[in-house]
């Protein structure tokens, strides 16, 4: 009886002091719409899926430490990698600009493509940080127009979901600084 008495006491205390399950959180980007352009380019534009360093481009949130390193946060990330949620906003920012956007090569139709490399996308204290490169080439690979972009929005709170909010706004200045037109 005094050993089921130990057991069941220990199996309490054991039951007692286990720490409460981590919760992973998944966020979104969020993005107002961008002014519509009245004449469209007429052509279609392929919006090839953005390069990224892995730390970059995998679905967990990066921050940049004291130390000036870049860390993955365990418990907070992106619902899709920044690659594919950059490719979906950018297919959304060029319909506003070309007859056709898509995300996928082109056939039996003459196209441009937009080349992209994510080289910052990550919290740095309590600024959103953007910096993106994006190169346009026509169809027969001739280089019509590169640039480099660099945004950043104040963070107006303490929770990551003032984050994603934040780089959704960093996102917006980017889109309008961004030429897409050959």
């Amino acid at each position: 009886m005094k050993i089921i008495q130990i057991i069941t006491i220990a199996l309490l205390f054991s039951a007692c002091s286990q720490k409460a399950a981590t919760v992973k959180k998944y966020y979104r980007l969020t993005t107002e719409a961008t002014t519509a352009v009245t004449t469209k380019i007429d052509s279609t534009l392929w919006i090839k899926r953005p390069e990224a360093h892995s730390i970059l481009g995998n679905r967990p949130m990066v921050a940049t430490d004291e130390a000036g390193a870049l860390q993955q946060l365990i418990h907070h990330a992106w619902i899709e990698s920044p690659k594919i949620l950059l490719q979906e906003l950018l297919s959304t920012h060029a319909q506003s600009q070309w007859h056709t956007v898509t995300s996928e090569r082109p056939k039996d139709v003459p196209y441009h493509q937009l080349h992209s490399r994510i080289t910052a996308f990550e919290k740095d204290n309590n600024v959103a940080r953007i910096s993106m490169q994006f190169t346009l080439i026509d169809q027969a690979g001739a280089l019509l127009k590169q640039q480099s972009l660099t945004t950043s929005q104040d963070i107006t709170g303490n929770s990551y979901a003032d984050f994603a909010s934040a780089m959704g706004q960093a996102l917006v200045k980017l889109l309008t600084q961004l030429e897409l037109t050959p």
